[in-house]
C-alpha cells in the first residue's frame, strides 16, 4: 500500500489521504496487483490525468527543458519554506541512510530513500532495486502514517534526476540530498521551485546546487572549488 499511495501522490493522482476511498489487493496465481479506489470528487478532478496517464510529462516525452519546468511551475506552487539545515545535520542524515540500508548490505544492488523531519528524526525509509520506487515507497509510508507534512529532508542513495526532484516537489519536500551531482534539468527544476538540491561531495562535505540559503555552515568559496573539480 505504501508504494501505491506514494506513486499516486508523486504522480498527481491524489493530493492526500482524503482523496483515497480504499485500497484493493490481489495476489492470486502469483500475480500481485494493487488497486486504489478514489472518491468520486477526486476522480472527476483528475479525469485529464487518467485519460493521458500523467499530469506532467517526464523527460522521455520529448519536451525541452524549459517547457518541462514551465509545466511543473503551473501545476505546483513554489516552496516558501524557510527552515534551515546545518551541514552537520545533512551529513548525519546521509550517515543514517547508510546505516539502515539492510537490503543493500545483503545484495549490493538496491537503492534507498529516507525522509526526515526538522528535528532530524527519520520518518520513513524504503529500499528497492529502482530509485524511483524507493522514493515512492518512502513517501507512501509517510503519507499513510500521516507524517508527510512534517518531512523536511529527503535523502537518496542515487543521483537526483529531474523525475526524483519532481516527485519530491509533489510531496512538498523542500530539501533533497543525493549521493552524486544532480542532473542539469533537476537543478533547473529545483531553482524554479525554490527547492534545495545537494549531494555528498566525497570530501566529507556537501555541495549545494540550488536553494543555498536553507543549508548553513558551508563555505561557499570552498564548495565552488570542489564542484569545479568534479565537472
Amino acid at each position: 500500500s505504501a508504494h501505491v499511495a506514494g506513486f499516486c501522490l508523486t504522480e498527481g493522482i491524489v493530493d492526500g489521504l482524503e482523496d483515497i476511498a480504499a485500497f484493493d489487493y490481489c495476489d492470486d496465481a502469483g500475480k500481485h496487483v494493487a488497486a486504489i479506489n478514489l472518491h468520486p470528487e477526486r476522480q472527476n478532478k483528475i479525469s485529464h490525468i487518467l485519460e493521458r496517464g500523467r499530469d506532467i510529462p517526464h523527460t522521455g516525452y520529448g519536451l525541452g527543458g524549459k517547457a518541462l519546468i514551465e509545466r511543473v511551475r503551473q501545476a505546483l506552487p513554489t516552496f516558501s519554506d524557510d527552515r534551515r539545515l546545518t551541514a552537520q545535520g545533512a551529513r548525519a542524515c546521509l550517515e543514517s541512510l547508510f546505516r539502515n540500508q539492510k537490503l543493500y548490505a545483503r545484495t549490493r544492488a538496491s537503492h534507498a530513500a529516507a525522509l526526515f523531519n526538522e528535528p532530524l528524526k527519520m520518518v520513513a525509509m524504503s529500499e528497492d532495486v529502482g530509485r524511483h520506487n524507493a522514493l515512492d515507497k518512502a513517501i507512501g509510508k509517510a503519507l499513510l502514517s500521516r507524517d508527510l507534512a512534517e518531512v523536511h529532508i529527503g535523502i537518496l542513495s542515487s543521483r537526483i534526476s529531474y523525475e526524483l526532484a519532481q516527485k519530491a516537489a509533489r510531496a512538498r519536500i523542500p530539501i533533497l540530498i543525493g549521493m552524486s551531482r544532480p542532473t542539469t534539468l533537476a537543478v533547473q527544476l529545483g531553482s524554479a521551485m525554490n527547492m534545495t538540491l545537494a549531494c555528498d561531495n566525497k570530501h566529507g562535505g556537501l555541495s549545494v546546487y540550488c536553494g543555498h540559503d536553507r543549508i548553513v555552515g558551508i563555505d561557499t568559496h570552498e564548495q565552488n572549488q570542489r564542484e569545479d573539480k568534479t565537472r
